[in-house]
């Protein structure tokens, strides 16, 4: 099962957010702390289902934008998740006993990165895709206008993510 959790400026993306949670308690403050609840799933879900029932998550390894209803097309002021940090919950979901990550970008205020119109290059997320998959050991899974299979082909001789899945979008 996909658990969307951590993409598109959903409930578990804002308690993932620093400049969208403000907690004080333990959902709140550190990264750790803020995945707490998007963890914690995970862990119920493995719990109820087996420790052997995949569970993947979408995550949005980066936002693209620069405060509320404030989109950036090319990446610029970025206060939500950076690529460095979409690289850090890789690890933790990791951790946390994730069997995949699908990766793509942006939220609801950048809606042109999580459902990218035909102006948006073909494989945009081709290069989040590549940071997730350093950072973890899991599959990482593409999505995002990657419906060309000489795309794939050279994401794969590239060594991007093994894991391509078309958006068709």
């Amino acid at each position: 099962m996909e658990l969307h959790a951590i993409h598109e400026g959903y409930l578990l993306d804002q308690f993932a957010m620093e400049f969208m949670n403000r907690r004080t308690d333990e959902y709140g403050g550190s990264l750790r702390n803020r995945l707490r609840i998007a963890t914690e799933s995970i862990a119920a879900i493995k719990e109820k289902c087996g420790a052997d029932y995949p569970v993947t998550v979408r995550l949005g390894m980066k936002t693209y934008i620069k405060g509320f209803n404030q989109a950036s097309l090319d990446g610029s002021g970025e206060v939500g998740r950076t690529l460095e940090e979409g690289m850090e919950i890789c690890k933790i979901l990791e951790e946390a006993g994730v069997d995949a990550i699908s990766v793509d970008a942006g939220v609801y205020d950048s809606f042109y990165w999580v459902h990218p119109p035909m102006y948006q290059p073909k494989g945009l997320n081709m290069e989040a895709g590549a940071a997730a998959k350093k950072a973890c050991t899991i599959p990482v899974i593409v999505a995002g206008r990657m419906e060309e299979a000489e795309m794939a082909e050279e994401a794969l001789e590239k060594g991007w993510p093994t894991e391509l899945q078309s958006a068709g979008r």
